[in-house]
């Protein structure tokens, strides 16, 4: 998982060496945009404020559960 820095920042549609590079040695990659990511509105980018750990981990661990359970990542 490659996460944002900011943490009000936002992953955007543009070229990264990243997005192509550890696809193409075979490695599963995911960007997730978390609360608190710039792009969905001044609201969602506000609800981190003074929730440190809280809102973005969550929807870290939920992104990596989820990646956890697709075929792709199964041996």
């Amino acid at each position: 998982m490659n996460v944002h820095g900011g943490p009000q920042q936002m992953w955007a549609d543009a070229f990264r060496g990243d997005w192509q590079i550890y696809p193409g040695a075979g490695y599963i990659v995911a960007f997730s945009n978390p609360h608190g990511s710039t792009g969905y509105g001044q609201d969602f980018t506000a609800e981190i404020s003074g929730d440190i750990g809280g809102r973005v981990f969550e929807d870290l661990m939920k992104v990596s559960r989820r990646a956890g359970e697709t075929s792709l990542c199964r041996p």
